[in-house]
């Protein structure tokens, strides 16, 4: 199985990760949760999640964020 457009959705998430990416841009997409763990903190060590984000669950190696709208 392939994901369709697999360059183009990495490099996304990795600008959204970075906060190199448009206000909003979230708010545009189908995402529905926003997964924080060692994988992203590699990618973003210093991320801040959006205003449109709420965190539901967090232990000490992972946040989880749902989407608002």
């Amino acid at each position: 199985m392939e994901t369709l457009f697999f360059g183009d959705k990495i490099n996304a998430v990795k600008e959204y990760y970075q906060s190199n990416i448009p206000d909003g841009w979230i708010q545009n997409t189908p995402i529905q949760w926003v997964i924080y763990g060692q994988y992203e903190k590699e990618l973003a060590p210093d991320f801040m999640p959006d205003t449109k984000l709420e965190l539901v669950y967090q232990n000490r190696t992972v946040l989880i964020y749902k989407v608002n709208n």
